[in-house]
This record gives C-alpha cells, structure tokens and sequence, in this order.
C-alpha cells in the first residue's frame, strides 16, 4: 500500500489504533509522508478559501447593486472604508508589537490533535470505555472524553495513548497545569510514538501559562529534531523571540 493509500486510510478512520499508532510514527520519520499530509491540509485550507472568495465576490456584487440603485453611494464607500480601518486596526493592535501576550501566542499555534476520524467497535468493558471516549473526543465533548480517559488510566496506568489524549482534553477543558504533569510522564518515559506530540504540547501549556522560559525547552528540542513539529517548532520560537 502506497503513501497516499495509507494517509487516506488514516484520514478517514479506517486504521485500528495500533494500525495508527504505527502509522504516526512512520510519518514522524518519513518527510515524504509529512509533505503529503500537509498537501491534504493546504487542499482543505484552499477549499475554504474559495468559499471565502465566494462570499466576498457575493459582498461585491451586493455592493455594485446598491451603487446602481442609490444616488447617494458616498455614504456607503465611507462606511465600508470605516470597517476595513477599523478590521484592520484591529488586526495590527492584536498581532503587532509586543502587545500579544504568551497565551494568545499558545492559542495562535494551537490545534486540537485530531489522528482518526474513527474508532473499532468493542466487545470488552475498557475497550468499550476507550471506544466511548474516543467517541467523546471526535465530537469535541472534552469533558466527557476526560472522565473515561482518567477511568482507563487509572486501571492502565502504563497506556500512554489515553495519557496523551487525556492530556489534549485537560487542554481543552482550560486545565493547561495538569496537562502538562501527564505530558511530562510521557517525555520522561521517552515514548517513540508520542514523544515529539507530548513535547509539543507541553511547550504550548507552559506558553499558555506565561512560562516563557520552560516553554522554550521542549520546541526548541523538537527545532533540532527531524520529524513533523520540526518547522512548527522554529516557527513558533521565532514567535517568542519576536513577540514576547
């Protein structure tokens, strides 16, 4: 089965979690494999774009109506140009300077960590809790997610999997500190699967909390590392140095 085949398989849920597990783990060794995920992410990203456009070209259209229709179009250009200065401005106040803070920087790097689309059915009570956890986390219920993956945990004290999980649901239940403890246990047993993931986050919860100095540990870490958060990680330290 060729890269494309396999990335597809991944994307819509049709690999088991060890099959996926195996599967991040290729991908955090082979750029190839890399570039081709972020060529599925740009192609969403462009299709959104259009739409965008399409909505703009809507606005235009409107726009052009209303010229026709009102002898007085001054009022209108004026006001769009208000919102524009206004839009704008905003956007430099937001983004510009030393005005952001270290948790709007964590919030402009974030994004959920989203691997399958899909889980197996189960016939055993934890892997029917794992099953309904996964469920959880793919509808975004974090707080659901959370209380079967502390449940596993407990009884799996070793499975580094829901650790991880557990620790992106604590993230996105605005609990970055106990994140971190379990991203930690992860870094320290130095889990292949989920090493460069676990450091990754870890740096964007100690950013999070205003951490600069531990934040930069674990990115700059993964800027030295070949694999998939290589780039996001020398991005995001030129964030800091230049913003912070």
């Amino acid at each position: 089965m060729d890269n494309h085949e396999l990335l597809e398989d991944y994307l819509d849920g049709r690999m088991t979690v060890d099959q996926m597990r195996s599967f991040e783990a290729r991908m955090a060794r082979d750029e190839a494999l890399q570039k081709e995920y972020r060529l599925h992410q740009d192609m969403a990203k462009a299709i959104l774009d259009d739409k965008a456009n399409q909505f703009r070209r809507l606005l235009d259209d409107a726009h052009k109506h209303y010229e026709r229709r009102e002898k007085r179009p001054m009022y209108f250009r004026m006001a769009a140009a208000i919102v524009v200065l206004l839009t704008v401005g905003g956007l430099i106040l937001l983004f510009s300077g030393r005005n952001i803070t270290s948790k709007d920087l964590a919030e402009k790097h974030y994004k959920t960590y989203q691997p399958f689309n899909g889980v197996r059915s189960a016939t055993d009570e934890r892997s029917k809790m794992i099953t309904a956890g996964f469920e959880a986390y793919h509808k975004a219920d974090y707080i659901t997610a959370a209380r079967y993956f502390e449940t596993i945990l407990k009884d799996a004290p070793d499975n580094n999997q829901i650790r991880f999980y557990l620790a992106i649901a604590y993230m996105e239940n605005k609990n970055p500190g106990e994140a971190i403890r379990l991203l930690q246990n992860i870094v320290e047993a130095r889990d292949v699967f989920y090493l460069s993931q676990a450091e990754w986050y870890m740096g964007l919860c100690y950013l999070w909390l205003g951490r600069k100095e531990e934040a930069i540990l674990p990115f700059e870490r993964l800027s030295k590392k070949e694999g998939f958060y290589q780039e996001q990680a020398r991005l995001i330290l030129k964030d800091i140095n230049k913003r912070l």
